[in-house]
């Protein structure tokens, strides 16, 4: 094959040369995840060149990243970056919007001081959204089912 652009090998075309394979190469181990369900590279970045020209070269520590994950790849699509971005962009992830702010409930962990069991059992427990990412006390069951607070449970013990 001739590579006239003189970056066979970098890490961009090793980048696209990925994204290619896991969307159309039904052996590679990613295509369940990718080919299969549909996503696809668009019909002009089966050129390097022009992939090259709509996103230039990857960054450093920067890998490609599709904004919408039920879409294919394409210049609309497509943007450079980092894991912590891209995992941030996963089916897994639970954003919650909260006075004016949408966070994932790591970040939420950290502003608020409060473990992610904590939020992820109130939220299950169908708690108001202002009280669960409000109440900094650790709410939890006893081996009789009573439900207790942490700051409760050591006033309690009389280490208050």
């Amino acid at each position: 094959m001739n590579y006239k652009h003189g970056l066979y090998r970098t890490r961009t075309w090793v980048i696209w040369k990925s994204m290619k394979q896991r969307c159309g190469y039904s052996r590679h181990i990613s295509y369940p995840h990718y080919g299969e369900k549909g996503i696809k590279v668009c019909d002009s970045w089966l050129d390097f060149r022009n992939f090259l020209r709509d996103m230039g070269m990857a960054p450093k520590g920067k890998s490609i990243e599709r904004k919408n994950n039920l879409l294919g790849y394409n210049k609309f699509n497509c943007c450079w970056a980092t894991r912590a971005e891209q995992a941030l962009n996963t089916k897994r992830v639970r954003m919650i919007s909260f006075k004016g702010k949408t966070q994932c409930m790591g970040a939420w962990e950290k502003q608020l001081g409060l473990p992610v069991s904590v939020l992820r059992y109130r939220l299950e427990h169908n708690w108001p959204l202002d009280q669960a990412l409000s109440s900094n006390r650790y709410h939890y069951r006893t081996q009789h089912g009573h439900t207790r607070t942490a700051i409760n449970q050591v006033s309690q013990e009389g280490r208050l």
